[in-house]
Formats: C-alpha cells, sequence, structure tokens
C-alpha cells in the first residue's frame, strides 16, 4: 500500500525541522528578553545608585552650610562682649544673610549675659513680608527656654546636636529640623558652655531636592534621622508620624531595619527584597549622610 503524502520521509523531516525552527526561535527570544531586562535592570540599577548620591550629597551641602554657620556664630559669641540689643543685631543679621535659615535664637544660662539678669533669650523668625522678622522673647513663661529639651541638651552635652524633625505649630506651620551649638566661656581653670545658639530650617528644600533627582516612574525616595523618624517617605502621612522601624513592622519589610544599622554603622550599599504585600520586588541603593547623622534610600520597585 502506497503511504500517503504526510507519512513520507521527507515531509516528517519538514516538519520536524519546522518544530525544531520554532522551538529555537522562542529560546532566542526568551533569551534576548532576558538579556534586554537585565540590562534595563542594571541601567536602572546604576540610576538609582547615581541618585542616591546625588540626594545625600544635595541635602549635606544644605545642612552642612546651615551647621557650619551656627557653629561659627557659637564661636564669636563665646568672645564677645554682649548686651540685649547687640544679641538681637546678631540674630537679625544671620538671618539677612542666610535666606534657607527660617529661625535662629540665642540664649545665655543664668547670669552669662548680664550678672543681674536670670533668663535671656530670643529668637528671630521669617514673617510672610519679605525682609521682615518676628522676634520671640525665649524667656516668657510660654517659652521658658532653659526648661526645652533642645537648650538642655546640647547643653548638657556641651557639642552641636541636631534635633528630630518636628511640626512647627505655632510658628511655620511646616515640618522643621533645628540644630543647636553651645557656645562657651573659657577661664584660666575651665571652660564651661554659656548659652547656646540655634537654627531651624524647614523640611520643603528636600522635597524639592527629591523631586529634582528623580528618574523613573517607580523610583521612589525615603529620609530618616538619626533616630530612624522619617523626613521623607513617598506617603506624606508618614513624615514625621512613622520611623524606619515601624514602617517595617507596619509592612513587613524587616529589610528596613538592617539598612538603618547599616547607616548608623556609617556604610552604604545596596539591597533588595520582596514586598509581600504588594508583591514586588525592590532594589534599594542607601547612604549616610556626612553630617547630621542622617541616612538616605533611593528605591526602584518592580512588579
Amino acid at each position: 500500500m502506497r503511504p500517503s503524502f504526510f507519512q513520507s520521509l521527507p515531509v516528517r523531516l519538514a516538519g520536524m525541522i519546522l518544530i525544531l525552527s520554532g522551538i529555537t526561535l522562542l529560546v532566542l527570544t526568551e533569551i534576548n528578553r532576558r538579556a534586554v531586562e537585565r540590562i534595563l535592570t542594571e541601567q536602572a540599577e546604576i540610576q538609582a545608585m547615581q541618585s542616591t548620591l546625588a540626594v545625600t550629597d544635595g541635602l549635606d551641602a544644605v545642612i552642612g552650610s546651615v551647621e557650619r554657620v551656627t557653629r561659627s556664630v557659637a564661636r564669636d559669641l563665646g568672645g564677645r562682649a554682649l548686651n540685649p540689643a547687640e544679641v538681637e543685631r546678631v540674630a537679625r543679621s544671620l538671618m539677612l544673610d542666610q535666606a534657607g535659615i527660617y529661625g535662629f535664637s540665642i540664649a545665655f544660662e543664668p547670669g552669662a549675659l548680664d550678672p543681674k539678669t536670670e533668663h535671656f533669650g530670643l529668637s528671630v523668625h521669617r514673617s510672610n513680608a519679605a525682609d521682615r522678622f518676628v522676634v520671640h522673647d525665649l524667656a516668657s513663661p510660654d517659652q521658658s527656654y532653659w526648661n526645652r529639651d533642645w537648650y538642655r541638651e546640647v547643653i548638657s552635652k556641651g557639642q552641636p546636636v541636631w534635633g528630630e524633625p518636628f511640626f512647627d505649630q505655632g510658628g511655620s506651620e511646616r515640618n522643621v529640623i533645628r540644630i543647636a551649638v553651645p557656645f562657651f566661656r573659657t577661664t584660666d581653670t575651665r571652660r564651661e558652655p554659656i548659652g547656646a545658639v540655634s537654627a531651624v530650617v524647614e523640611l520643603d528644600w528636600l522635597r524639592r531636592l527629591v523631586n529634582s533627582n528623580e528618574f523613573a516612574n517607580t523610583s521612589f525616595t525615603i529620609i530618616f534621622s538619626r533616630a530612624g523618624r522619617l523626613i521623607i517617605h513617598p506617603n506624606p502621612k508618614y513624615v514625621i508620624a512613622e520611623t524606619i522601624e515601624t514602617l517595617g513592622e507596619k509592612e513587613n519589610i524587616p529589610e528596613l531595619a538592617a539598612i538603618r544599622q547599616n547607616v548608623i554603622a556609617k556604610r552604604q550599599g545596596a539591597l533588595a527584597y520582596s514586598e509581600s504585600i504588594r508583591h514586588r520586588r525592590v532594589h534599594v541603593n542607601y547612604k549616610p549622610t556626612k553630617v547630621a547623622g542622617w541616612g538616605g534610600d533611593r528605591g526602584l520597585r518592580r512588579v
């Protein structure tokens, strides 16, 4: 009996060749797809690293400048004879020169400004009018600066202290950060703190810095303080209200605590983790700042 057309050897060989060719094409297509995906992923990770460096460098430039200015004023005050009018002039002059500082305070230990004056302190804050300032008496009953945490801490430690971010209620009505620096009187026998200066900086500039370094719709930035308090986060409800640890617990991301520990140890690096709640993979680059003890990380989400 004569074989049918489809049972003939040449046809069967041709069919097998077509099938093998199709499989080969699929395999090569998948290899190419994975290669392209790997290249794009590597490029995105490089961009994330570069963006992290840009944000932390920009952050260091701004807060480093504020710290240097505040230290400079503290050194100058320690070697001068002052009166209340001169103290206010110093604060106003600094505010005119430093547009990035929202408020500046100068406060003295009992009798340090004048033996007859137990407490003296004032703060100069910007008003809504250009080049106009509002002066507050920090020794008033509702201020009592000597009982404030920021003042007591810097006097007791005798060194500059960056505080935690807070909402400046009754002032700028914005999220701010404060640096306080002690100033000293040196005698033949000892060197003692006789007061403190502090600068208050609004944090809106940080959001602008972060936005200027966005590189993809799937990227995000988190900045946290020395104590882990969130300063910048994609969800504004988390800012100040959460720490990096509570965020990790809330979203079941234990890697966030590891990132903070590395930042505290002044290490930078990268890691990847899975968000179980959102079922996606995340690559993170993190880096500590040079001043203030803050940390920042740039994440890249992948579905």
